[in-house]
């Protein structure tokens, strides 16, 4: 399979890997809480089924990666492969460590600059899509 179509399908794969991949990590930390946890509390080194979460991570970063290269290549992201790498080095790093902060921050970071760049760009297409796209994707950056 040529690569443009594996990102491609990878791309369309990810919503699901996440809420599927992040079902099966809360399932195995009863004790989560989303207003009251960090997401990385489940990395966390006191959490003996942190490999859930830190390897879920790992995982999602991987296969975002390679969405991302695709999405590059057909000039339709610049920041998410470099977000990605930050995202794998948040599930290397568990929260106690001083890199993951740093990390967390920059995927974050990218990520959300990366949709909005890229909404920005497809706003100027000036197809009434492209200008949907551009909206949500500010608003999603801010």
């Amino acid at each position: 399979m040529e690569f443009t179509k594996l990102s491609a399908y990878i791309s369309l794969s990810l919503p699901a890997i996440f809420i599927v991949g992040l079902i099966i990590v809360i399932s195995q930390n009863p004790w989560f809480s989303f207003t009251g946890n960090a997401l990385s509390d489940m990395g966390s080194i006191r959490n003996p089924v942190n490999y859930y979460f830190n390897g879920f991570l790992m995982i999602f970063a991987v296969l975002g990666f390679i969405a991302a290269i695709g999405a590059l290549r057909n000039g339709l992201s610049y920041l998410m492969p470099l977000a990605m790498v930050f995202l794998f080095l948040v599930g290397v790093f568990p929260e106690e460590y001083a890199p993951h902060a740093p990390a967390a921050v920059f995927f974050y970071v990218l990520a959300l600059t990366d949709i909005a760049i890229v909404g920005i760009k497809l706003g100027r297409s000036g197809t009434s899509a492209g200008y949907a796209w551009s909206v949500l994707a500010v608003i999603t950056f801010a």
